[in-house]
């Protein structure tokens, strides 16, 4: 899966990529904003990515101008609309190069992630953990409207909320806000490329609609 958006390439990640992601992810820079900082090994790295269902996450390698400089990703996706008690889908994110910290980028790349989710997906309800004392991602949060849900003290994490009401309220401020003026969104499916074993996912949906 490939989507082009917003002057970004999110590609699902795949095995090929799995050193270039795990060498991102135990860069200090990262860990230090992870609610699990543990620094992963190559094996564990592996494991953990033979372990992932599509029903249930996709992550996506961030690309700018051909070089991955962070990762962003859905998990506990529940894509069963008739399911008796839905999970929140739960949004991450995490860029590795420096040079794009401080820009609207990570906000590019998970408006994106996110309008997949809520538009193509039709996810009802979205959700982010955040560390207490991780002031950045609190107000990243806050910027895409979303609401504090819950406190964990003993976790040492705030959960924040959106419904899919609210991010398609949302969406024509944060083009203006991202400044995507001549490429906004909501995704489209126009926008994603599929390989053949992700088919499934806009045909079921599409069906189900």
């Amino acid at each position: 899966m490939i989507i082009r958006k917003a002057g970004l390439v999110l590609e699902r990640l795949t095995r090929a990529r799995l050193e270039e992601a795990r060498v991102g992810r135990n860069s200090p820079r990262v860990r230090e904003q992870l609610l699990d900082a543990v620094e992963i090994t190559p094996e564990q790295q592996i494991a953990w990515f033979e372990s992932l269902d599509l029903r249930r996450a996709i992550y996506w390698m961030v690309l700018k101008e051909d070089v991955s400089i962070g990762m962003v990703y859905l998990t506990q996706m529940q894509l069963d609309r008739d399911a008796a008690d839905p999970t929140r889908t739960r949004f991450g994110i995490f860029f590795w190069d420096p040079r794009y910290l401080n820009s609207v980028i990570p906000f590019r790349a998970q408006f994106v992630a996110a309008s997949f989710a809520y538009h193509l997906l039709a996810v009802e309800e979205g959700s982010i953990i955040v560390k207490t004392g991780n002031r950045a991602s609190h107000r990243f949060s806050l910027t895409f409207g979303m609401r504090p849900t819950g406190t964990d003290e003993a976790a040492g994490v705030i959960h924040y909320g959106l419904s899919r009401e609210g991010f398609c309220q949302n969406t024509p401020g944060l083009n203006r806000l991202f400044r995507l003026r001549e490429d906004p969104l909501p995704l489209r499916w126009d926008d994603v490329r599929l390989d053949e074993e992700e088919q499934w996912l806009r045909d079921r949906l599409e069906v189900s609609s």
